[in-house]
């Protein structure tokens, strides 16, 4: 709600089936409260992409809230993917109101979209993409389309809970190495800190390098 009189979370978790994968996407959603809420059952494996998450002026307002959840239940493995987040939202910005010792993670990731091409300005198909984290550890691998096109879901951070209301952990994935690479064509290295989803173009051939903003474009 909008209502600054009234108090309403914008979506409420009570139980998920991980293996339906739910997704809410495309959504405009402004809040008081509580962008997502994981009530008494908690909620496991849902992702929530390509939002907009608004915080209407309220003291008690929080992005993330996790309820007192029902021994046994978990809120594990959500996904927070390309979402636009307004003033006063933060991935940080969470509660924790339980006494039951059950584990609580989330992802929040943000695409690569890159574009190969060649030294001739030709966009370059069937080049592998891959990015590796701080610690060189593979984490997406995609190849081009026709249109020298690929995709590259990669993580900022990882939030983890396991007890009380006073245990975070935060993993960090930045900065990321990207290489493109292609048979028969010197490979590009580009080097990249994954706080937003941006848009990346590299050129076969190239020196490795710190991504310049001439090839960085930010959403």
């Amino acid at each position: 709600t909008t209502d600054i009189d009234k108090s309403a979370r914008a979506i409420v978790m009570e139980g998920h089936n991980p293996q339906a994968r739910t997704v809410f996407r495309n959504n405009t959603i402004t809040s008081n409260s509580a962008i997502v809420r994981f009530h008494h059952m908690g909620g496991d494996s849902v992702t929530f992409k390509s939002n907009t998450f608004n915080m209407n002026t309220d003291s008690n307002f929080y992005t993330i809230y996790f309820w007192n959840f029902d021994a046994g239940n978990t809120a594990k493995g959500n996904i927070f993917l390309d979402n636009n987040l307004g003033t006063g939202v933060s991935y940080k910005d969470i509660y924790l109101h339980t006494y039951n010792p059950n584990f609580r993670s989330y992802w929040v990731q943000w695409y690569l979209n890159v574009n190969v091409k060649n030294s001739l300005n030709q966009n370059v198909s069937d080049a592998i993409v891959k990015s590796y984290d701080k610690n060189s550890i593979l984490r997406f691998t995609d190849t081009t389309n026709t249109s020298g096109n690929a995709q590259l879901n990669l993580s900022e951070f990882y939030f983890y809970s396991d007890s009380g209301t006073t245990d975070t952990n935060y993993v960090y994935f930045n900065n990321y190495k990207a290489i493109a690479t292609k048979s028969g064509i010197a490979d590009t290295v580009l080097n990249i800190n994954m706080t937003s989803t941006q848009s990346l173009n590299m050129i076969l051939g190239e020196a490795e390098g710190v991504v310049s903003k001439k090839w960085l474009i930010r959403k």
